[in-house]
């Protein structure tokens, strides 16, 4: 399986836009889970990427699998 960093530059590997990777997977995220314990932040599963849609910032979390360099 492909790994990516921070700022790296991939697509989907059906298509789609360009997008930069923002956060890799085990990266903690800005979301909380409540326990008994009290709240604890959510690491994140997969690849969180960022893409401009010509309207607004977009994000969304994929699985490295789905993703490819634009590189290749």
């Amino acid at each position: 399986m492909a790994s990516f960093q921070k700022g790296d530059l991939v697509k989907l590997k059906s298509g789609g836009p360009t997008m930069t990777v923002d956060s890799c997977p085990g990266d903690e995220s800005d979301y909380y889970k409540r326990t008994i314990f009290g709240s604890k932040k959510i690491k994140w599963i997969g690849y969180c990427c960022r893409w401009y849609d010509g309207k607004e910032y977009v994000y969304e979390q994929f699985g490295g699998h789905l993703l490819k360099s634009v590189d290749e």
